[in-house]
């Protein structure tokens, strides 16, 4: 019975070890983003896609357009590592009364791109005051032909 108690507590030791280690890997990138605040503007290469972004403090909102039109608007918490930035999508929600077929070819875009919740962009200079950016998804990339920000990305 001491045996099964002594096993018991040392998983759970493991198991608290191993959820702070998880825990400082998650959030370090995110308080580097603090004192952070830039607006930003990406394009989808080929497409009428664009996301309208502004950010502070770890704190981000984008407007999603295609066509011209607005049909999804959300907010969430970002991090940045090095030449990366992650996004974690806390709340978004899709424009209402929008036409059918627009809505399905939308969602289904955002669908196949999107992991739920995790939006990783590895951005490269062009040299030009411009930014060309691939949205990693683990079995495909898009790549933005052009991603513009404005402000401080560098905090602290």
């Amino acid at each position: 019975m001491i045996a099964l108690e002594e096993s018991v507590a040392n998983v759970k030791r493991l198991s608290f070890r191993l959820l702070v280690v998880i825990g400082i890997a998650f959030f370090l990138p995110w308080f580097f983003s603090l004192g952070t605040y830039f607006s930003g503007y990406a394009h989808f290469q080929d497409e009428e896609h664009e996301i309208l972004l502004t950010a502070k403090s770890g704190i981000y909102k984008t407007i999603h357009t295609f066509d011209g039109q607005v049909y999804r608007v959300h907010t969430g918490i970002y991090a940045s590592l090095g030449s990366s930035m992650y996004f974690f999508s806390l709340d978004g929600n899709y424009i209402e009364g929008l036409d059918p077929e627009f809505a399905e070819k939308v969602i289904s875009l955002d669908l196949s791109r999107y992991f739920r919740g995790l939006t990783h962009v590895k951005l490269a200079d062009r040299g030009d005051g411009k930014w060309i950016g691939k949205m990693q998804k683990a079995e495909s990339e898009h790549l933005f032909d052009e991603v513009v920000f404005n402000g401080r990305l560098v905090g602290w």
